[in-house]
């Protein structure tokens, strides 16, 4: 998929870029929802009279557990987050509303009444400190789960991990990688899945595998801490123009392309420089030649007419 967008015409690949940028712009709060506002995504915290003891015999059931984990994967696979660890901007502390966690606990807030009685801890909508904790704790441990699973499949015989317990054959191309990540990060969904791979998921795997193969070389054992480079480099895209990252997409594909295209690469041979991301000059100029080459285009079908006069 990454060599056929590639293998467009400049027209098109540009507009199956921009179109998928256009999904992926999201409205945001201009600020933090306060503890009583509708869109707070999980309850705050406050007295009830339910009892200890009717908590402490409560578990959660395959049902939610099932359906948290859909949802959950399905939104790691649509590769629309803005963030998969933060919850606010550190440059301002807004709300980041496409934040893996935010949108969890807000599908868990827009549960429908009957479920939330079906599902959760008695208590939980009247706001039962114990209750809600039950239910935060639960989300978090399960977006954790799925980041590490996550995790593991991009590194795909590049690392031995949980997922890839050895090495054997090359690292897989980004249609084999997505096929890979779908086999361990199922989900259901409410409609058929597209044949063909959406572009911005083609982007955010390519961009994801990067990141984390150039965080793996960095010899951290803290796993969770590579998605900290990658919030910042998802949360540099607000102050950025549509045309900046249409540019940084195509130069992630390329990079994806020159590297894992072929299907062969095996992780002895991965040149030194496999962790190196578009720099900022690198962008700026692809921008420039993206921009000129649009508008010669546009140019085109006037000069046509006028030579056919």
């Amino acid at each position: 998929m990454a060599r056929k967008i590639l293998d467009m015409s400049s027209v098109d690949r540009e507009a199956a870029l921009v179109y998928a940028i256009v999904s992926l712009q999201t409205p945001r709060h201009p600020n933090p929802p306060t503890p009583n506002d509708p869109t707070d995504p999980i309850p705050t915290a406050a007295s009830t009279n339910i009892g200890p003891q009717e908590l402490s015999s409560f578990a959660f059931g395959d049902a939610f557990k099932n359906n948290l984990r859909s949802f959950i994967r399905r939104t790691l696979m649509e590769c629309k987050l803005e963030t998969y660890h933060l919850e606010h901007d550190p440059a301002n502390n807004m709300v980041i509303d496409c934040s893996l966690i935010r949108m969890t606990t807000r599908w868990v807030a827009m549960l429908s009444q009957h479920d939330k009685n079906a599902w959760l801890p008695p208590g939980f909508s009247q706001k039962n400190p114990q209750a809600v904790k039950m239910v935060h704790k639960i989300v978090h441990d399960s977006v954790k789960w799925d980041k590490g699973i996550l995790r593991g499949c991009l590194l795909k015989n590049i690392v031995v991990n949980s997922i890839t317990r050895s090495l054997k054959g090359p690292i897989p191309t980004l249609n084999q990688l997505y096929a890979h990540i779908q086999q361990h990060l199922p989900h259901a969904g409410e409609f058929v899945q597209d044949l063909t791979i959406p572009t911005q998921v083609m982007v955010r795997l390519a961009y994801l595998r990067l990141a984390t193969i150039a965080f793996n070389k960095t010899g951290s054992k803290a796993r969770a801490a590579q998605w900290g480079p990658i919030d910042k480099q998802l949360l540099l895209f607000r102050g950025k123009s549509s045309d900046y990252f249409l540019s940084w997409s195509e130069l992630i594909l390329q990079k994806d392309q020159e590297v894992f295209g072929t299907g062969q690469r095996l992780h002895s041979d991965l040149p030194g420089d496999v962790a190196d991301m578009p720099s900022e000059e690198e962008i700026i100029q692809n921008e420039v030649v993206a921009r000129a080459r649009r508008a010669s285009h546009r140019d085109a079908p006037e000069l046509q007419q006028t030579g056919a006069n």
